[in-house]
């Protein structure tokens, strides 16, 4: 097993704002809410013919909150809309998690929790909006997942009472199999009751979960990554402990291997280690690199074959840090980390695709205004293209080719004017 540390070279944040000269803004398009007061963008997918699809939250005319998912066309023009009262979505975040996803056949696989108590909602609409079936679910709505395999199999992980499971369904909506992931003893004095304000609560991670494209599916439940098969059998699992750390942060997955992201617990903020691990199908280690501390979250991305984006944040007010590197399988390792003092930040998202890691991230570095930022970074860890959204809170991206969504809101957020669910297609040239 090779193991590096990854360097961090320092760079300032003004040296990554303006650098969109590539950069082609196409359309934006929005989804207001009842008399244009409310709406926000939770997550985006990029589906068949290019068209997008959203899901974000609203208002019904009574002031109660409103699930909803829109579909536009590649011009931005809207195709048709489905909501569901009393729901919301959750956000995309760094760790991969998705409240929706598409189908091949142009179907769309959405979920939500009820507003009133922990409950979710599961449901497959057709490409013209129609709902094929939903499924409603009582559990610990903070932790899940859903993914959707190319042969059209549905599944959803979440927590019901002490037991996280995978569960699968058909294309109808029937009911395939369900493994049981993890689970914790209810008469254990010694496990707190979940903080929902926090991703990470006793060494469990909020749960993300991948389809590979030979169909097994990859799940990331904190303390044991495990390879599932199709038919709801175990092929194979390895515990954090047996890498040497506490528990995943995260997991992200190409045709072939699997890469995972590790951290030690910190007592004292200054001890602890993050490591950065890639395994091949048989979860064994072919290659990782040590960050050398704790962080308070972070996110990987695989790049290829062999390389995996890796990004990170220490701080939550104050003084915060954010940080991109690459573990290579070819040594080309890099990497780069910024303080912005007395900063509002907020990540958002880490994405690749062939050749480039995309880092998104919503924040205020002089101003009280609210600016995002797409980061593009080639393989060599240089800057290459930025996408700056002033006046505009991102939730997510959508990479799709040359293509660039962004989903968020407008408007005024503190003020009594609400805000406004707004998609901003761009293309990089």
């Amino acid at each position: 097993m090779a193991k590096t540390k990854l360097s961090l070279l320092a760079v300032s944040a003004a040296s990554v704002l303006g650098l969109s000269a590539c950069v082609q803004q196409l359309w934006t398009a929005t989804y207001p809410g009842p008399n244009n007061y409310y709406s926000e963008v939770y997550d985006i997918v990029v589906g068949t013919n290019n068209n997008v699809i959203i899901e974000g939250r609203t208002k019904a005319p009574d002031n109660s909150d409103t699930l909803f998912v829109a579909q536009y066309n590649s011009q931005g023009s809207l195709l048709w809309d489905y909501s569901i009262p009393n729901y919301v979505a959750l956000r995309e975040n760094t760790a991969g998690t998705s409240s929706l996803r598409t189908v091949n056949n142009g179907n769309v696989f959405a979920s939500g929790a009820n507003i009133d108590g922990q409950s979710w909602k599961i449901l497959t609409l057709s490409s013209e909006g129609e709902l094929l079936w939903e499924k409603d679910f009582s559990f610990d709505s903070q932790w899940k997942d859903i993914a959707v395999s190319r042969e059209g199999i549905y599944y959803l992980l979440g927590w019901f009472e002490n037991r996280a499971l995978v569960m699968a369904f058909d294309e109808q909506g029937n009911d395939l199999w369900e493994y049981e992931v993890n689970a914790i003893a209810p008469d254990d004095s010694s496990v707190n009751l979940p903080n929902l304000g926090s991703r990470l609560i006793n060494g469990f991670s909020a749960g993300h979960m991948e389809v590979a494209v030979d169909g097994r599916i990859v799940v990331n439940v904190g303390e044991t990554l495990f390879i599932l098969n199709s038919d709801g059998s175990l092929n194979d699992s390895i515990s954090a402990i047996e890498l040497g750390v506490d528990f995943f942060l995260d997991h992200s997955i190409s045709e072939h291997n699997i890469a995972l992201l590790g951290t030690e617990s910190s007592v004292d903020g200054i001890n602890g280690n993050t490591i950065a691990f890639i395994l091949n199908a048989e979860l064994a280690v072919i290659d990782s690199a040590e960050i050398g501390k704790p962080i308070d979250s972070g996110s990987i991305a695989m790049l290829g074959e062999s390389s995996a984006c890796v990004s990170f944040v220490t701080g939550y007010t104050g003084s915060v840090t954010q940080a991109l590197a690459m573990i290579s399988m070819t040594e080309e390792e890099w990497g780069f980390e910024t303080t912005a003092e007395y900063a509002f930040y907020s990540p958002v998202s880490l994405k690749t695709d062939d050749k480039h890691c995309y880092l998104s991230t919503s924040e205020s570095l002089i101003s009280p205004t609210l600016t995002s930022y797409t980061y593009r970074y080639d393989v060599t860890g240089k800057l290459v293209d930025t996408i700056a959204l002033e006046d505009f809170g991102l939730a997510a991206i959508e990479l799709s080719g040359s293509d660039v969504y962004s989903g968020g809101i407008t408007g005024n957020y503190d003020g009594i004017e609400g805000t406004t669910a707004t998609i901003v297609k761009h293309k990089i040239r």
